[in-house]
């Protein structure tokens, strides 16, 4: 994977990865009954990673949403599941 400090950020797809991502969500959003889904697309290869987020008002939305949905796959294992911040430890609440 990529260094965290190798991230880029575009509006547009800007290698082979966010490509396919790009691809991905254009199949989901180009049917009108799924106007409402909203996504967030992860792939990676052995040295990089892609990400691509729709239909969320702005990327802290997606990122909260993911956290949200981690959540849930840690209980369904039995498990707990917190983020750790420059704030401190802090458990998610539960999903709506």
């Amino acid at each position: 994977m990529s260094p965290i400090e190798d991230i880029q950020e575009d509006s547009e797809p800007f290698d082979r990865l966010t490509e396919l991502c790009d691809q991905m969500q254009k199949v989901v959003r180009g049917s009108p009954e799924n106007d409402d889904v909203r996504g967030i697309i992860f792939l990676s290869d052995e040295d990089r990673g892609g990400i691509v987020t729709f239909g969320y008002e702005d990327p802290t939305a997606a990122m909260a949403a993911l956290l949200l949905h981690m959540k849930a796959v840690f209980a369904s294992q039995g498990k707990g599941f917190g983020v750790m911040s420059d704030q401190g430890f802090m458990i998610l609440p539960e999903m709506p």
